[in-house]
């Protein structure tokens, strides 16, 4: 029991240890220095997202930040393992003034400017490291100049909403050709999903046989708190457990590794629990970053059979430990389906009225 669990702890491959950020920091620490921040919608502020960025051109605002993230680093004792990051880590405004309008690129203009502040802090502290995240929106490709080894790129793929992950391939070529080390950045699931059973194992695997040999690895599992949601270990350990494994080998068969797991967590059992996961992962399919589980994939009116499954699970398997906890996981989930249930049959009549509509129409 206690190696099944320690299978697939939450995990990371570069995690920042310094953060800097100005939002909702510079416009009360500079107030009465508004020269400092970038003009945004006509005006010089430091407002809210996306409207926060300094002026990236004003010299002074580099040297503040540079002689901040410095004291950071003598203050928490990193001098010898500083990880630092800069600012937001999401699409973002950039200023309007002249001097930064000069910029043509946005890759230029904003890893530029950070790139040039790594490279300043590592005069003082040379094995500082840089992380960046990249989202595949704004600023998506590396700076033409600077050094970027010693850097870490996190890169999205758009998983799980995207369908084709190879997309992102050319970007994680350009990082590595600027010497930057990228990472996947996979978010299982999106806020909305809640502690949801998401359990997408194939999907994992497609996504990083997508990026093989251009990722150093990935720095998302899906395991424990995820914003105000605990996520129950027995849903994420499957799909944890097919991530360590492509991981390791891009080529690994998910097929095999799932029937690998569940002979080892559901002795016994292994069909039956194979079958639960099958059945959960296909109605998982087609799922968008702002539907709802319970009303798209999990209504309570279909629950019944993957309930089943595990009932017939729970007659063969030779040890329930684990068992026992995937039921009671499920369990509480389908009493929520269960009180949602009439919003669920609003959705799914109007569903129906809608695909007679079509079908009269056609």
């Amino acid at each position: 029991r206690y190696a099944r669990k320690q299978l697939c702890h939450d995990f990371r491959w570069s995690s920042a240890n310094i953060h800097y950020f100005v939002l909702g920091r510079w416009n009360k620490r500079f107030k009465d220095r508004p020269e400092l921040f970038g003009i945004h919608q006509g005006k010089r502020q430091c407002g809210r997202y996306p409207y926060h960025l300094p002026c990236l051109s004003n010299p002074e605002v580099k040297k503040i930040i540079v002689g901040d993230i410095l004291k950071m680093i003598r203050d928490k004792k990193l001098e010898e393992k500083a990880v630092i990051r800069l600012f937001s880590d999401a699409p973002f405004h950039r200023c309007e003034c002249p001097e930064c309008a000069r910029f043509t690129s946005d890759n230029d203009y904003f890893y530029g400017f950070i790139v040039s502040v790594w490279e300043e802090v590592k005069k003082s502290y040379p094995k500082t490291r840089l992380v960046v995240q990249e989202k595949g929106r704004s600023h998506n490709s590396p700076p033409a100049t600077g050094d970027l080894h010693g850097v870490v790129v996190d890169i999205a793929t758009g998983f799980p909403g995207a369908a084709d992950y190879r997309k992102a391939q050319p970007l994680f070529r350009q990082w590595r050709e600027r010497g930057a080390l990228p990472t996947v950045r996979l978010y299982v699931r999106y806020p909305k999903w809640g502690s949801c059973p998401i359990i997408n194992p194939h999907d994992v695997a497609a996504n990083l046989r997508a990026v093989k040999d251009l990722a150093l690895g990935q720095r998302r599992s899906d395991c424990g708190n995820r914003g105000s949601y605990k996520i129950p270990y027995a849903y994420v350990a499957l799909t944890n457990y097919v991530y360590v494994n492509c991981l390791l080998d891009a080529d690994a068969d998910p097929d095999a590794l799932i029937r690998e797991f569940c002979e080892f967590m559901y002795p016994g059992a292994a069909r039956e629990v194979a079958a639960f996961y099958a059945w959960m992962e296909k109605r998982r399919t087609g799922i968008t970053m702002g539907d709802n589980p319970y009303l798209k994939c999990y209504p309570y009116s279909a629950l019944d059979k993957p309930f089943a499954m595990l009932d017939a699970a729970a007659e063969k398997c030779t040890d329930r430990f684990w068992l026992d906890k995937l039921r009671a996981a499920f369990d509480t989930f389908r009493s929520e389906a269960r009180s949602l249930q009439g919003l669920t049959a609003h959705v799914e009549a109007n569903a129906r009225k809608k695909e007679r509509q079509q079908t009269e129409f056609r």
